[in-house]
């Protein structure tokens, strides 16, 4: 329920009896602006959690005079007798722990928080910079801000500031207490969020050494994480993340699927396979994790002679009739997939009414899995960037399909 809002702020209370009473502040740019929710809203209703929930309307990192509205309310209602957490990502992060000893915090969750955006209080540039505005002078962190056990939880990736962050705040606030989340991002709670998870979190908030447990768990098995990390472990260890697509973790979480759905990831193990001659692994993974998991697949009782067609980058062939041409992306309009029938040596496009031949001078050359198609007196080219050229004149690894069967 909305219980305050100014120009700049709203402040929603989710009342019940609990052992915490959860004070959040919302991210940079939160979705929370537009749908009258709140930061951790839905863990907070099914938790059945006295739950503050703050909205900024602005990037304005909570720091505007107006904020102190909110402050005052704060103070005045927040429960006596329980613990109260703030808690908040990135620019939500900086805000709980600004206010936690105005607050009275027992414990602060801060995800990836900023120090400061005011240039005058650092020693480098920051990507920040750009949302700096005249009152927020003088808004970095200070020991005297700071109240209770304060974790902050931050991706130690150099793609970006967060560990940088973490140590300034720490050297101005010694107590708090670092957490690092590997192949999180900046946006630590997409590794984190779901309902039990926050549970758990609760629970072990106040054991330093089971919090840290709790979250490396949670890390392990979120399958943000685990995309994030296949995904890179794909550019040099193929054969290894063809291993793990197949385990029963990778499966059950949905990774294996939603990695082969990724046209980087396919890129990847397509061109390692390929080059080293395995294409038994490529047709495992597409079988497995794409064809028949995706709306191109028709069943079992379809012609065994009818294959589909991949790029050497991992896009699969389409074909648009009424313009005559291929290309490697459906948008729902009027393009559709391409299958070759071994028996009749044909190409086919499959819409919703079936299955008609592509006309025009066609003519494929096939090699083991691969076949060459020329169309029109040129061979298709599959590009990197999925753009498929019609005008090439000699076969060459790119002008090679590779013909897959479901």
């Amino acid at each position: 329920m909305l219980i305050f809002e100014n120009e700049f702020y709203k402040l929603y209370h989710n009342q019940n009896k609990s052992d915490f009473c959860v004070v959040t502040f919302s991210a940079f740019d939160a979705p929370e602006r537009h749908n009258n929710r709140f930061f951790l809203y839905e863990p907070s209703i099914k938790l059945k959690i006295n739950t503050f929930g703050i909205v900024a309307k602005t990037d304005c990192w909570f720091v505007r005079e107006e904020f102190s509205e909110v402050l005052e309310i704060l103070r005045e209602i927040l429960p006596k007798d329980q613990k109260i957490l703030l808690f908040g990502s990135s620019m939500g992060g900086f805000a709980a722990i600004k206010y936690s000893k105005l607050l009275s915090a027992d414990y602060v969750l801060a995800l990836a928080p900023q120090f400061s955006l005011d240039k005058s209080e650092r020693d480098s540039e920051s990507f920040y910079d750009q949302f700096y505005k005249n009152y927020m002078e003088g808004m970095g962190l200070k020991k005297k801000d700071a109240v209770g056990t304060i974790y902050i939880i931050y991706d130690p990736n150099k793609a970006h500031e967060d560990e940088i962050n973490f140590h300034r705040i720490k050297s101005e606030i010694p107590e708090v207490e670092g957490i690092k989340i590997f192949y999180a991002g900046h946006v630590v709670m997409e590794s984190l969020k779901g309902t039990d998870n926050f549970r758990q979190i609760l629970n072990d908030i106040s054991d330093n050494k089971k919090l840290r447990k709790t979250l490396h768990s949670i890390r392990r098995k979120n399958i943000n994480n685990l995309t994030s990390l296949l995904l890179k472990a794909s550019e040099r260890h193929a054969g290894l993340v063809y291993n793990c697509l197949f385990s029963s973790n990778c499966i059950a979480t949905g990774t294996s699927s939603r990695l082969i759905n990724n046209r980087d990831f396919r890129r990847n193990i397509f061109a390692k396979f390929i080059n080293d001659g395995e294409i038994y692994k490529i047709k495992d993974i597409i079988n497995n994790f794409y064809i028949r998991t995706s709306s191109i697949y028709f069943g079992k009782e379809e012609n065994v002679s009818e294959v589909y067609i991949f790029s050497y980058f991992g896009d699969l062939l389409y074909f648009c009739p009424e313009n005559k041409s291929f290309c490697s992306y459906s948008n729902g309009s009027g393009v559709y997939p391409v299958v070759f029938d071994r028996k009749y040596n044909r190409l086919l496009y499959w819409d919703l009414f079936g299955k008609s031949k592509i006309e025009g001078n066609v003519a494929l050359e096939i090699e083991g899995s691969f076949c060459a198609i020329k169309y029109n007196n040129h061979y298709l080219s599959a590009q990197p960037d999925g753009y498929i050229a019609g005008d090439r004149n000699n076969v060459n690894q790119w002008e090679k399909f590779l013909l897959i069967q479901a």
